[in-house]
């Protein structure tokens, strides 16, 4: 059964491992999102701080008493009502059998149960899966800009 678990404590080393693990499963996602190869433990503490700093909620997606992905999202950014989805990604492992939507929609009835109205997120322009999967999902690109790696991004907006 697939099901989203809350990390209380996303800094407990047990939890920084399985995120690594998960992070570090797919490389197109690490190459064009961050521009490497690997993050290491600081690079993930590092984000973890930087989302913590705007109250950001952090999940385990789960397959029966399987970690397959991780989701970072900061509920009421930039506003009210908004949503600003930091971080989806499924491990590479479970990748292309239709678990990201399945986990996607879950995340969505999590957040409309939060009465958000809009989500937000941002894909790196060269990530040319990640800008299809959003798009599939109802997203709709709103801009590009620069993130703070400087790389070029598309943010995507969906009403809910």
């Amino acid at each position: 059964m697939l099901y989203l678990e809350l990390i209380d404590d996303p800094l407990d080393e047990g939890n920084l491992l399985i995120q690594e693990e998960i992070l570090n499963s797919d490389p197109y996602f690490l190459k064009n999102a961050e521009g490497k190869q690997a993050l290491t433990k600081e690079d993930i503490i590092e984000e973890l701080l930087e989302n913590t700093a705007y109250e950001a909620r952090f999940y385990f997606i789960k397959n029966d008493n399987e970690h397959i992905g991780l989701i970072y999202y900061i509920p009421d950014k930039p506003q009210p009502h908004y949503g600003w989805l930091s971080l989806f990604i499924i491990h590479k492992n479970y990748q292309q059998h239709g678990l990201g939507k399945k986990s996607y929609q879950l995340f969505e009835d999590l957040v409309k149960k939060e009465l958000l109205e809009v989500i937000r997120l941002c894909a790196q322009v060269e990530n040319k899966r990640g800008g299809l999967f959003w798009r599939r999902n109802g997203y709709h690109k709103i801009g590009t800009t620069w993130d703070k790696k400087q790389h070029r991004i598309n943010v995507y907006e969906k009403v809910l």
